[in-house]
């Protein structure tokens, strides 16, 4: 498995590309990372003018031709990580706030139910940050168990860089963390997933992981608590990627995670 190349399609060029490609340094996996400069929208709105009949990596190439050779090449996994962002608004947009946030979780929700299969070179598998990458350090420890805790009232979502600028966690930087603090970090957020679904902060056996951690699965229990309590859940399903990359494979999920 450490020598199968994965397409990493990532929103930003900065953070998630360091995050990855130290990830993949310490796994030794073999991670090709596409920033596509912009958010989760932009791809849907394209994608939606043909109706989603369309490969994923087409439309890459229309939007950077220069990157044509690293488009060509053959994946054995194509990941897309993206941020909710429900507070994206498009220029000069007029309506009201709570109008843009159901429209803009619709089209997230026509995104998870699109990009379902990491196999498939033309689709991929999507995962979405709630309500951002920066969740992945919106603890003050490897493993917080205050982040149960964490969720964020849905008006605030625009300032969450700035709160978790705030956090301990922002003090280690990326390219200190070992491949422990990589483990710990998923473990939180399969607890906190746990918690998501179940109200319970515990591990979840390897068949539960796998029926809670869809990306639409995820999404809708997210709308739910956004429709009865105006608040997300702080969840970061990026680090979901190594977790899936290795599954149960010689005893990985249940060595690490259970």
């Amino acid at each position: 498995m450490s020598n199968t190349k994965s397409l990493l399609i990532v929103e930003g060029e900065k953070a998630e590309y360091r995050f990855f490609q130290h990830m993949g340094k310490m796994f030794g996996l073999d991670f090709v990372i596409f920033p596509l400069k912009d958010n989760l929208y932009v791809l849907y709105k394209k994608l939606k003018d043909d109706d989603f009949n369309v490969n994923v990596k087409s439309i890459l190439l229309e939007m950077f031709p220069e990157k044509k050779e690293i488009l060509d090449e053959t994946y054995a996994f194509t990941y897309l990580i993206f941020d909710l962002d429900p507070h994206h608004t498009e220029n000069n947009e007029k309506r009201e706030y709570g109008e843009i946030i159901e429209s803009n979780i619709e089209h997230a929700l026509e995104m998870t139910e699109f990009f379902q299969d990491e196999t498939d070179p033309t689709i991929g598998k999507i995962y979405i940050n709630y309500p951002m990458f920066e969740s992945f350090r919106y603890c003050n420890s490897i493993f917080d168990e205050d982040y149960k805790e964490e969720y964020i009232g849905i008006e605030d979502t625009r300032y969450f860089k700035k709160y978790a600028g705030k956090k301990k966690m922002v003090r280690k930087h990326i390219e200190n963390y070992l491949k422990e603090d990589f483990l710990s970090l998923s473990k939180m957020n399969i607890y906190k997933l746990s918690c998501l679904f179940s109200g319970n902060w515990e591990s979840l056996d390897y068949l539960l992981y796998q029926k809670y951690s869809g990306a639409s699965g995820i999404l809708r229990k997210q709308r739910e608590q956004i429709d009865s309590l105006r608040q997300i859940a702080v969840l970061n399903t990026s680090l979901f990627v190594l977790v899936d990359y290795y599954g149960n494979r010689d005893g990985f999920y249940e060595k690490n995670f259970m």
